[in-house]
């Protein structure tokens, strides 16, 4: 479904408030209309974002802020900020060291049904539990976490079930990170609320908390993020000198990498998550037109011109890459694939995989186009009558 960008980041921006952060110029949809994503709107507990006859449709006023929409945008153009990413890690982990250990997530809706029934300093309230994402998980591994828990009850029945589905996605996606890591993490869906934490049970006292120097913020990524667009400007965007629109790697990324690193060293085989791909071009197929470049939203995928050996083509970074599938979107050819796993090393070194193309028949923008156009219609085939 093809939507103009300017409206879809008009509609994107109408639904920044308090609740959510709106950064329209990150979105692939505001970069390319012919991009397919629609994460956020698949996600959406409320409705506030969904996909109509003609395009996206907003209703701000049904945004509970639950942040299951940011936890899903492949490219970080929603934010929550109720609670802001930093905020719910120091929730997550006051709760988690009064709790002895286990990290336990439970809704509001559950917690509001318990009240009285439950200590709430050993669980962490959040809106739904389709917030939570594998860098707060991995963060809470680094940070002493035993075990992680979903409080699920009534979530088959919820109107925000989808809330419950992105959890899932998350768990499992954190679950096969940290394994492949060497440092993993049992996390568990549960139906009730654990024994220890039921005020009507026995329980130990609660843990002391100590002092840590460990924070959740963009201070400790370490893949280079381009500056922030002001979320306020609903502008549309122009390609810089070097050909492409702005890019952004997401802050949730390299707070991802920078803690794994900090867990073990890297290892030797490739990783499985939603969160990365590897995109693969068919070079006999492409039309060496370098779209994918242009649009690609984190840089993973860039331009290259080699003068010396008179060769050019694209550069593709996995460790950059979102998996949003825009460039196997708009790839006029249908040239581009995305295989899933990414090799460990890769997400750290920069490593690229390069594919070199061949010369266009006819280049763009030259003096000669048109002429070059018509000669080579005027030799088709297809174009020419059979005497």
């Amino acid at each position: 479904m093809n939507t103009s960008a300017k409206t879809v980041l008009g509609q994107l921006n109408s639904l920044s408030g308090n609740n959510v952060r709106v950064y329209g110029n990150r979105c692939v949809r505001v970069k390319n209309r012919n991009a397919t994503c629609e994460a956020c709107a698949d996600v959406c507990t409320t409705g506030a974002i969904s996909v109509g006859e003609h395009g996206f449709e907003i209703k701000e006023n049904l945004c509970i802020g639950c942040g299951t929409c940011a936890t899903a945008c492949p490219t970080c153009a929603l934010e929550s900020l109720n609670p802001t990413d930093s905020d719910l890690f120091e929730r997550a982990y006051t709760a988690m060291n009064n709790n002895g250990g286990q990290a336990v997530f439970a809704c509001a809706s559950n917690l509001d049904k318990q009240f009285g029934k439950i200590d709430e300093s050993k669980v962490c309230r959040v809106t739904c539990i389709g917030r939570v994402d594998e860098s707060l998980i991995a963060t809470l591994k680094k940070a002493g976490a035993t075990d992680i828990c979903f409080v699920e009850h009534g979530c088959d029945t919820c109107i925000h079930a989808s809330g419950r589905d992105t959890a899932c996605a998350v768990a499992n996606s954190a679950a096969s990170i940290l394994e492949i890591w060497g440092n993993p993490l049992p996390i568990t869906f549960i139906d009730s609320f654990p024994r220890q934490i039921k005020l009507n049970m026995p329980f130990e006292a609660d843990v002391a908390l100590p002092d840590s120097d460990l924070s959740y913020t963009e201070n400790n990524a370490r893949i280079e993020s381009a500056p922030a667009e002001n979320p306020e400007q609903p502008h549309l965007m122009k390609t810089g000198k070097n050909g492409v629109l702005p890019q952004y790697v997401p802050s949730r990324r390299g707070q991802l990498l920078s803690t794994l690193k900090d867990l073990g060293p890297i290892p030797s085989e490739p990783v499985s998550s939603r969160l990365w791909a590897t995109v693969s071009i068919d070079t006999n197929v492409c039309g060496s037109c370098r779209l994918c470049a242009v649009f690609c939203p984190t840089g993973a995928l860039a331009k290259f011109d080699d003068r010396t050996s008179a060769t050019f083509g694209i550069k593709h970074t996995p460790g950059k890459c979102v998996a949003c599938g825009t460039c196997r979107d708009i790839c006029p050819k249908h040239a581009i694939t995305l295989l899933d796993g990414v090799e460990a090393a890769d997400l750290y070194d920069n490593s690229c995989v390069t594919f070199t193309m061949r010369p266009r028949e006819v280049e763009p923008g030259k003096p000669d186009t048109i002429i070059r156009k018509m000669r080579n219609l005027l030799t088709d085939s297809k174009y020419v009558s059979q005497a």
